[in-house]
């Protein structure tokens, strides 16, 4: 089966946010965040206590690094390298100077990022354009995100802005929320929403509190992405059929301080592999395998 490189599935296309409207800050405008539904599976053993941010006037300053790549391949019987295509593994580090105003139903964080540079030291002068770049949300004591406002600096280039914005989505669509019902050590709960530029996956993130002492909270993560579109156009009047998919979590742990904004330290690291075959083909048949690498790590 020959035929054409397909898109990637899960792309966080930049929006190409306009720049400020005075000398002291980036205007922002909202982007597009789906708000996540929380299920509690399993409350846990032991004394069992409501987990919540309880960050009003905090300061943070850390990091947020992620990650992102992309394979595809064509496996099988008559398979053709012609659809092969690799966008290696790229790293983007981002300082971030974090503040919370509000609490409970009316906890608000706006987040300023440093001078961003990557794995691609070619382009870290142009990414640094991007300094100054905003990102400010209101959501609740769970950590639930409710809205979303990017803004980038004037002077930052289109590379720069679209880079930032990204990552920035990237990091916004793992949401770590806590369930509203008290749990205790070995918590079970689930995380699910819509994610992708074109909201072609539903994500379940599960969360397992690993333990708590006092404002710091231990917790391991286990990432699911399962497509929703079934069916695409590959092109040449062939359509390809989901077939298979799964996600490998290779990290999922972090260390959250209920008082700061942002986790001060882990790392969810996965891959999700979507698998294609035409209505022609059997198991033994030609199948295109993408696999979406993407990774966000949180602390200095």
């Amino acid at each position: 089966m020959k035929m054409r490189s397909l898109a990637p599935v899960l792309l966080a296309a930049g929006l190409f946010l306009t720049g400020c409207g005075s000398d002291d800050a980036p205007e922002t405008a909202p982007v597009p965040l789906e708000v996540p539904t929380v299920t509690l599976v399993d409350p846990g053993e032991g004394t069992a206590e409501v987990v919540e941010w309880a960050d009003d006037g905090a300061e943070q300053d850390t990091s947020i690094v992620v990650t992102q790549g992309f394979t595809q391949r064509a496996e099988g019987e008559g398979a053709d390298d012609s659809a092969d295509s690799t966008t290696p593994d790229t790293r983007l580090e981002m300082p971030v100077s974090a503040s919370t105003s509000g609490s409970g139903e009316d906890r608000a964080v706006e987040a300023e990022i440093g001078v961003p540079f990557g794995s691609n030291a070619e382009l870290n002068d142009d990414i640094a354009t991007a300094e100054g770049f905003v990102a400010k949300w209101t959501g609740d004591r769970t950590g639930r995100m409710l809205e979303l406002q990017l803004g980038a600096p004037e002077e930052a280039s289109d590379t720069a802005r679209a880079g930032t914005e990204a990552a920035l989505l990237q990091w916004a669509r793992l949401p770590i929320v806590f369930p509203s019902e008290p749990i205790a050590p070995g918590a079970k709960w689930t995380v699910e929403s819509h994610v992708g530029g074109d909201s072609s996956l539903r994500q379940t993130l599960t969360f397992t509190l690993d333990s708590r002492d006092g404002d710091q909270v231990e917790l391991d993560v286990e990432v699911l992405q399962t497509p929703t579109v079934t069916e695409l156009d590959a092109g040449e009047g062939l359509s390809l059929k989901v077939v298979d998919s799964g996600t490998e979590t290779r990290t999922g742990e972090l260390t959250i301080d209920l008082g700061s904004p942002l986790p001060t330290a882990g790392v969810i690291d996965y891959v999700t592999s979507v698998s294609y075959g035409d209505d022609a083909a059997d198991e033994s048949g030609t199948r295109i395998v993408q696999q979406t690498h993407r990774a966000v790590q949180f602390g200095k």
